[in-house]
């Protein structure tokens, strides 16, 4: 006897649907040039604009002159109206006391290099760092600092080497 086979018939795939796209108003605080998915977004700075999204997580790139960009993760669903895009910026000096420094110091916020001393009213993120001025020879400057966003005053550091 031969045994017959019956052929399995397999569903086919179901597609599933695409979400819409949303419309979402985007608030740009301060404005800045905005990249949305690596892709750039508006002509130039910004304050905001509506722009069309697919429901899920996107990335948002926001940069501004002499201010390192910040990328920001937002969950748009079918239901978001509005995004809030935020740079926390405040400004930072740091001199030196010239009658207790040796020439040159290179100024470090939480690890990341600012450049030489003096700094001057230099854009930084708003919060609480570790700064650290470091000179050829001596022991370096520390101090946990609190920079205040702006409009506030920023904040003046006058830095020297510890006479420990």
């Amino acid at each position: 006897p031969t045994a017959t086979t019956t052929p399995t018939m397999t569903p086919e795939p179901v597609p599933t649907a695409t979400p819409a796209p949303v419309s979402v108003r985007l608030i740009v605080d301060p404005p800045a040039v905005v990249t949305i998915d690596g892709r750039p977004w508006g002509n130039s700075r910004t304050a905001g604009g509506t722009v069309q999204l697919r429901p899920g997580t996107h990335s948002f790139n926001l940069s501004l002159p002499d201010f390192p960009g910040k990328t920001l993760t937002r969950t748009v669903t079918s239901s978001t109206t509005s995004l809030s895009l935020v740079l926390e910026i405040g400004q930072l000096s740091v001199l030196a006391d010239p009658s207790l420094t040796p020439p040159g110091g290179v100024a470090y916020l939480d690890g990341d290099a600012l450049g030489p001393i003096p700094l001057v009213r230099r854009k930084v993120s708003a919060g609480e760092h570790e700064l650290v001025v470091r000179w050829d020879g001596t022991k370096p400057f520390r101090k946990q600092i609190v920079v205040p966003q702006l409009p506030n005053p920023g904040l003046n550091v006058v830095a020297a080497p510890p006479n420990d």
